[in-house]
């Protein structure tokens, strides 16, 4: 059996057949695979996610540098862009595999039952504020989902802070269910490791 793998998606433009692109308000939005000269449009949406939070809940966001994410677009993992028609970026975010340790960190706690290379993680999704209410997450978690089934993936995860209710709903509307709960390894915050079965 070959092992998965995000190497084999390879079109820009990428969308599970089933998901519209319309969001409230019945606006389109267009779904890529970030490119490593977009990074900057990244870093200046993770920074506006950043700015708008208030202190107490920084550690809602792990911080990406330019090198962690080229590290990421170059081990073939899918950092998925979602653009409003007019190319501004409004939500983002990170669709790792366990199988390769050497970019995927800080793992420690996840509920892996089954073999790693089985198992995909989602990670940094962030949503530009001005567009909170819009469906992005649930656009994001859709495509998230489409690409790992396409990979071969089997099951999907996430790290959510215990006191990021928003977030936290948002996963569990889109068949993520609470499989564990502990700290995060490095803020050390209470977390809740969410699944889903694809």
């Amino acid at each position: 059996m070959l092992e998965p793998s995000f190497n084999q998606i390879t079109k820009p433009e990428i969308a599970p057949p089933s998901l519209t692109t319309e969001g409230a308000g019945q606006k389109s939005y267009n779904i890529s695979l970030l490119k490593i000269g977009e990074i900057g449009d990244f870093l200046a949406l993770q920074a506006k996610v950043w700015n708008a939070l208030p202190v107490y809940k920084k550690h809602h966001i792990k911080l990406r540098t330019a090198e962690d994410l080229q590290d990421h677009i170059s081990a073939g993992m899918p950092v998925i862009a979602i653009r409003e028609n007019d190319g501004k970026l409004v939500a983002q975010g990170i669709l790792g595999s366990l199988s390769q340790k050497n970019v995927i960190r800080n793992i420690q706690g996840y509920p892996v039952r089954e073999d790693d290379s089985l198992t995909a993680v989602v990670q940094s999704l962030g949503v530009d504020p001005d567009r909170q209410g819009h469906g992005l997450s649930h656009i994001f978690l859709a495509t998230a989902k489409y690409l790992a089934q396409f990979s071969g993936h089997k099951h999907l995860l996430a790290k959510v802070a215990d006191d990021n209710l928003v977030s936290l709903a948002s996963f569990m509307k889109n068949d993520f269910f609470a499989a564990s709960s502990g700290k995060d390894p490095v803020l050390k915050h209470p977390v809740t490791y969410l699944r889903c079965d694809i």
